[in-house]
């Protein structure tokens, strides 16, 4: 059997922001929790974290504090932005293969197949950047993403169709990937009005062992835990599922912590992973989800009382989801960043999950959040 295809890059981005547990973070979310219980609520059922957004670089050590934060629970919707991330990840990697390849031009855009002793055969078949990409770095990818993807999905689930996503290289014209018109569109309409389609698009795209392996990378997902982002769902069900257990849900394929959610969020809106432009493109889909047909939940005037709801204006940027149960009954959650409820000039990557209505109310959450950053900021 040949040696497996080393890649010539690495297959992944690797974020610039660190993450560590505050005491005084995390004593403030439990002195709210443990209120919380006081004024009627024997137990706290969902999951929520706090991230100190800081000063707001890229290049640092953001502290959080949790309650439940490493518990594991289908979260609908709001995995995708799990699902924008891997987008714009698989483009800074095919951005970065072609560049080491020196395929940055369409003059250079073809690689021949070179015989061992290093001349080209004189019938070697050109190969695009597409072609060059499966060869040399699909290999790595079908890899990637467990044993999970390996023995639940077939190879073409797990690499991906860079035809659906990237314009492809024209003779004679200067050629720097890029995501296709429609591909750009999905991402948009996966993100703003929260599309099911859109998101079945982006992600047959980008394939879940690329998706997955990403995750991992980013430090949002633990391989051998089982605990983190995990998305292996296109969500309208065109590909098979690969699926995790969950605390709330039995075995799902789009599942999350609130800890994982809150450092993915903390990561975009810093500008704390792949280059400014890809993040400032990412931040724009966020922040039209938070301002879009699909208002944040706990800025709801039907759903959040007077005193404890967040203020619109407030919630920058943002992803909610909203799905069923297998035992009945639908869950909330949601991700966004928060900025200036307390102190001017500080701000919070936020998520909640497991909010089940018929246990708890968007109040409970609302009252948790505020109360704990009014602890932690005085």
């Amino acid at each position: 059997m040949p040696p497996p295809v080393t890649p010539p890059i690495p297959l992944f981005p690797v974020p610039t922001l660190g993450f560590a547990a505050d005491a005084k973070l995390q004593g403030a979310v439990t002195t709210a929790v443990a209120e919380l219980n006081r004024a009627g609520r024997a137990t706290v059922p969902f999951s929520l974290a706090i991230v100190d957004l800081g000063g707001g670089s890229g290049a640092e050590t953001l502290k959080w504090g949790a309650h439940k934060p490493d518990e594991e629970h289908y979260v609908a919707g709001i995995a995708k932005v799990a699902a924008m991330y891997g987008a714009f990840a698989l483009l800074d990697m095919v951005r970065r293969f072609a560049a080491v390849a020196s395929l940055a031009s369409a003059a250079a855009v073809l690689i021949r197949a070179v015989a061992p002793g290093g001349v080209p055969p004189p019938a070697a078949k050109p190969r695009s950047l597409f072609d060059a990409l499966r060869e040399r770095m699909d290999p790595a990818i079908d890899r990637s993403g467990g044993g999970v993807l390996q023995s639940a999905v077939r190879r073409e689930h797990r690499v991906p169709h860079y035809e659906q996503m990237l314009v492809a290289p024209r003779p004679g014209v200067s050629y720097i990937p890029a995501f296709r018109g429609e591909y750009r569109e999905a991402l948009k309409q996966m993100i703003v009005p929260s599309s099911n389609e859109g998101a079945g698009r982006c992600i047959r795209g980008i394939g879940y062992g690329y998706l997955n392996g990403a995750l991992e990378a980013a430090g949002l997902f633990d391989a051998k835990a089982q605990k983190g982002i995990w998305l292996a769902g296109d969500f309208v069900g065109l590909w098979p599922y690969a699926r995790i257990e969950s605390a709330n849900d039995g075995a799902v394929a789009q599942a999350g912590t609130a800890l994982a959610m809150a450092k993915c969020m903390a990561m975009i809106v810093n500008r704390g992973v792949l280059d400014a432009a890809a993040c400032d493109e990412m931040r724009t889909l966020l922040a039209g989800a938070a301002s879009g047909p699909d208002q944040p939940f706990l800025t709801r005037t039907e759903a959040v009382s007077a005193p404890l709801r967040l203020p619109l204006e407030k919630v920058t940027h943002a992803k909610l989801g909203l799905g069923p149960l297998k035992k009945g009954g639908n869950v909330l959650s949601e991700a966004f960043r928060l900025e200036a409820i307390g102190k001017p000039g500080k701000s919070y990557a936020v998520a909640y999950q497991n909010l089940d209505q018929r246990q708890s109310s968007l109040d409970d959450v609302a009252f948790l959040l505020r109360r704990a950053i009014e602890i932690y900021e005085r």
